[in-house]
């Protein structure tokens, strides 16, 4: 079977990870009690993930010209990822973000852009014709708004699905919403999107209300250990949670987010592949870190989770 080819648009970055007992309360200096350091990223992670779930990946980032920024794309080489038409930036650093994780595995994230914030259109019209021979477009927010626009709007043109994950959540024009083919927000993404309350959550009506509102065809919003909710202006289904212990949650939306779009360009129903997002997404959170935890198709295939 031919290998679904995905063009991942995202921010490259450093990641530090930190085990801590508690998370801050204000004022308050923590001791680490485990550090960890791997590439990262949301663009960064679903390249990977989509990669070892079984696409063909070509990543558009940008990084600096520095030790972190060659580290990034050194890994994006080992596992197989396109990148060439990734930028480099001379004087701009390549992204940071730290991570603290409590021992329940949930964790507390904090992103300098660095280079990834700057990725231009002009950055993007470079690999229009990659993007139009891509059979989907995977993007995320931590990238410039203009740049996000200017990606979608170029494989609308050239009729490739987009599949967004809009995180970090941000107010989003409807004009831009009616543009992607499935949105992939978490619960609190989908709050600041479409202006709604925790009660929605409980009368689907209410969420589909939103959509038609914003004019999106559909949505899978993830809703951590409650599961998943499937959402279009036909029909709505709960996506039952994978009940496992979870060690680290760092990551878990990206691999979603991955997991689903190659499914469904898979040919597998918006169902059973946000239920396959779900158990790869479920596969992460027992594996520390984010690039070890990212399964392979084999591994979810084969999982009983």
């Amino acid at each position: 079977m031919k290998k679904p080819r995905i063009v991942v648009i995202g921010l490259s970055g450093q990641s530090v990870f930190i085990k801590v007992d508690h998370f801050h309360q204000p004022g308050e200096t923590l001791i680490g009690k485990s550090l960890f350091i791997e590439p990262g990223g949301k663009g960064y992670n679903q390249a990977v993930a989509a990669a070892r779930l079984g696409a063909e990946v070509s990543f558009i980032t940008a990084t600096g010209n520095d030790d972190y920024g060659k580290e990034c794309i050194k890994r994006l080489i080992l596992e197989q990822i396109d990148c060439k038409y990734s930028v480099v930036y001379e004087d701009i650093r390549t992204a940071y973000a730290v991570i603290l994780t409590d021992p329940n595995g949930e964790n507390r994230v904090t992103v300098y852009h660095g280079a990834s914030g700057c990725l231009q259109p002009d950055d993007i019209k470079a690999a229009e014709h990659m993007i139009a021979n891509s059979d989907a477009l995977l993007i995320q927010l931590e990238i410039p708004i203009e740049t996000v626009e200017f990606a979608i709007t170029m494989a609308n043109n050239y009729n490739v699905p987009v599949f967004l994950n809009p995180a970090p959540a941000v107010k989003l024009e409807t004009g831009l919403l009616e543009k992607v083919s499935l949105i992939i927000p978490n619960k609190q993404e989908a709050q600041v999107i479409f202006s709604l309350d925790d009660n929605s959550f409980e009368n689907v009506s209410k969420i589909r209300e939103a959509l038609l509102k914003h004019r999106v065809n559909q949505a899978v919003i993830t809703m951590g250990d409650a599961g998943a909710l499937v959402v279009t202006r036909e029909y709505e289904e709960r996506i039952h949670p994978v009940h496992i212990i979870p060690v680290d949650t760092t990551g878990a939306g990206d691999v979603f987010s991955a997991a689903i779009t190659v499914a469904l360009l898979s040919k597998k129903t918006l169902a059973d592949a946000a239920n396959f997002a779900a158990k790869a997404a479920a596969i992460s959170v027992t594996r520390r870190g984010v690039l070890n935890s990212i399964p392979s198709a084999i591994e979810v295939a084969s999982c009983e989770l």
